[in-house]
């Protein structure tokens, strides 16, 4: 029973510190700003950070054909000099 109340207490308390971000957005439109610029940075970090890992124009080193070192069974070997 005392882990149900602990877990009620933080989701209370979460939904109180939600509240007050609410109201501080509501309140104060200069909050809402930069809310939304650090929304938008990490958002277009996030993205370019994708498209650069997907690229393959990557910069991460690619084993040569047929020097792979995954021999399939799942797990990648990685030599350590």
């Amino acid at each position: 029973m005392d882990a149900i109340q602990d877990a009620a207490r933080q989701a209370i308390d979460l939904t109180r510190a939600l509240i007050d971000v609410a109201e501080a957005l509501v309140n104060d439109p200069e909050v809402a700003q930069r809310l939304e610029s650090v929304v938008r940075t990490v958002s277009e970090t996030a993205s370019r950070t994708t498209q650069a890992t997907q690229s393959p124009r990557s910069s991460w080193p690619r084993p040569a054909p047929g020097q792979d070192p995954d021999d399939g069974d799942g797990v990648q070997s990685i030599p350590v000099t």
